[in-house]
Parts: C-alpha cells; sequence; structure tokens
C-alpha cells in the first residue's frame, strides 16, 4: 500500500513524513530537510512511512506461507468444535436431537469468545469488545454457511 502511494504521489508522502517529524518534535526546517533526503531514493522513503506511519518494520514481517498455512489449521480445528457434540452423541449410543445442536452452538460461541479475547492481546483492543465481535462474526459465518447449504439440491 505505502509502495503505491509512494510511487503514485511521492510530493504527498514527503508530506505525510514531514508532519509525522514534526510532530515528534523536529524543527519544521529540520523534518523537511530530513523528508527530503529520504525522499530522493523512493525504496528509502517506502521503508520509511512503512516503519513511521504504520509503525511496522518491515525486515519483521513473517513469512505469508507460514500464515497460510497457520490460518488453515486453526481454522480446521475451529471448524471440528460444533461437530464434537454430533459425535459423543453419535459414539454414546445416544439419540442425536437438539441437546447435540445446542451444545454444539455454545461450544462454538464460547471458543469464538475465548478467541476474541485473545485477539484484543495482540491489537489492545477492549476485551469485551474483541469477544463480541468475534462471536458475532463467526455467528454471521455460520448463518451464512447454513443459508448456502439449505440452497443445495440435494439431500443428506
Amino acid at each position: 500500500m505505502e509502495r503505491d502511494e509512494v510511487l503514485l504521489d511521492p510530493e504527498e508522502e514527503k508530506q505525510e513524513l514531514i508532519a509525522i517529524y514534526s510532530a515528534k518534535g523536529l524543527s519544521q526546517e529540520l523534518a523537511e530537510r530530513v523528508a527530503e533526503e529520504l525522499s530522493a531514493n523512493p525504496e528509502s522513503l517506502i521503508d520509511t512511512m512503512v516503519r513511521e506511519e504504520l509503525g511496522l518494520d518491515p525486515e519483521h514481517l513473517g513469512d505469508p506461507w507460514k500464515a497460510a498455512i497457520s490460518s488453515f489449521g486453526a481454522f480446521s480445528v475451529g471448524a471440528l468444535i460444533p461437530l464434537i457434540p454430533f459425535l459423543v452423541w453419535h459414539a454414546s449410543g445416544w439419540t442425536v436431537d437438539y441437546w447435540a445442536l445446542i451444545t454444539g452452538v455454545v461450544a462454538s460461541i464460547v471458543t469464538l469468545a475465548v478467541a476474541g479475547l485473545f485477539t484484543s492481546l495482540v491489537t489492545s483492543r477492549n476485551p469485551l469488545y474483541a469477544a463480541a465481535r468475534s462471536v458475532f462474526v463467526g455467528m454471521l459465518a455460520a448463518g451464512v454457511t447454513f443459508g448456502v447449504g439449505s440452497l443445495l439440491p440435494f439431500d443428506l
């Protein structure tokens, strides 16, 4: 994103950098001089904007493949949560009924809330907000999945 902004409008990015350095306490003249020097090399400007504006270190962004694989694993394990009550009911020889469904929904809500609480540690958001948001998004996804599944033309 920053790369595109620097390449499309380097002057605006330079002005943003001047504002950032002025806010950090540099004099206007020094902030302009530093921004001018950094703007002479687009790669330096991109690196600086990523660090200063976004607060990221480009050297430590992580491997996207590892992120994708770990995300896939987490979603796969999370998808098992609502199924566990049905498997337990079936393995126990009980009639699979609404109690399995209710247990699966409650287990899913609790799991989503806990996941939201953990994300609040990383994002510094209010833990209750993060938990509620996670539950809302998860239940919305479940509703969409149920709706799409209901539209499929076959019966299991």
